[in-house]
């Protein structure tokens, strides 16, 4: 890793993070969420941890059941995903971080997620651009990291970290669902932010959701693909007309998650700490390799194990907490 990367990039107090428990209900083909309380009764990080633990003890059949009921099912917390790909020399990839599980002891490959902070609950693409600026780190030879835009809206930079000045890496929304049985995208719904006391619903454009039972939470994935860096062409009228390539200034796909130390909590730089699995007509494969200085370079994935966001699901519902990369492919090959 070059000098100029630090490992420590932002430093947290966990007493910062305050959050709101979320109902949410089935109305038709579509899921509404109201996150519930008021400034005053926010939960801490400790709290929220409690109630996910108690999704132990939860019974599947009557987490659906209150989601179709009109009293709905309360879930200790509404996380964000998201299910990133990228096309490296022709080939198209999912960006899985790997990453250890400390509240469910195991080491898994993940989509890149988060919890959502109660300011962002109403909008949760807010929490996503945070999220991705943290974990996603595409960094040049010079130790450089590459910002980030969605769309025409840059994402945050660290506290810490020095960017390129000159180049981004850009997210497209797409629909690709590498994440099976998802709802509601499976029967065309929409994911509606409904605030207390209004009976005004707003729809969360290219949002899916499902429920994990184990953690007594719910879980919205958007779908993204990202692009790296552009030069300009030099032929032509046309200078400004860009070209999407892997350049020769060798990016380096990192990754970030945070470490609990010393009661803070810290932003770590992990070296190529995502994964980039081949995808076949948009299903997962067992080929997985790290992009390391603009390579894709060979991984060792025999004994991979992915989160419960890639395992199978009843209504957007999930009751394990991570599959095999092997059953995972085995059971969602694409069909010939």
């Amino acid at each position: 890793m070059p000098n100029r990367l630090q490992r420590v990039l932002a430093r947290k107090d966990p007493l910062d993070f305050k959050n709101r428990r979320v109902t949410l209900f089935r109305k038709g083909d579509d899921i509404i969420y109201i996150p519930l309380g008021d400034r005053d009764s926010l939960m801490s990080f400790n709290q929220m941890q409690k109630l996910r633990q108690a999704g132990r003890n939860l019974d599947p059949e009557e987490v659906e059941a209150r989601l179709d009921s009109l009293r709905g099912y309360t879930a200790a917390n509404l996380g964000i995903s998201v299910v990133l790909t990228t096309t490296i020399y022709g080939t198209n990839y999912a960006i899985v971080a790997e990453q250890e599980r400390t509240d469910l002891k195991d080491r898994v490959g993940k989509l890149v997620s988060g919890y959502i902070h109660e300011k962002h609950l109403h909008s949760p693409l807010r929490a996503l651009d945070e999220e991705m600026s943290e974990e996603v780190l595409p960094t040049t030879k010079d130790g450089e990291f590459l910002k980030g835009i969605r769309g025409h809206h840059p994402l945050p930079k660290l506290s810490r970290g020095v960017y390129d000045p000159h180049f981004v890496y850009q997210m497209t929304p797409t629909r690709t669902r590498i994440s099976p049985s998802l709802f509601p995208v499976k029967r065309g719904g929409n994911v509606f932010c409904e605030l207390p006391g209004s009976s005004q619903a707003t729809r969360i454009p290219g949002a899916s959701i499902y429920f994990q039972v184990p953690s007594n939470s719910a879980q919205l994935v958007f779908s993204y693909h990202i692009q790296f860096p552009k030069v300009p062409k030099l032929d032509g009228d046309y200078p400004h007309i860009e070209e999407e390539y892997i350049d020769e200034r060798e990016v380096t796909l990192n990754h970030a998650e945070d470490v609990f130390k010393d009661g803070r909590l810290e932003l770590t730089l992990q070296e190529q700490g995502l994964l980039l699995i081949a995808l076949k007509k948009g299903r997962l494969t067992d080929t997985v390799r790290k992009l390391e200085k603009g390579e894709p370079r060979d991984y060792d994935a025999q004994n991979l194990i992915l989160s419960e966001a890639f395992a199978p699901k009843k209504r957007g519902i999930v009751t394990r907490q991570s599959i095999p990369l092997k059953e995972h492919v085995k059971r969602y090959q694409p069909k010939k």
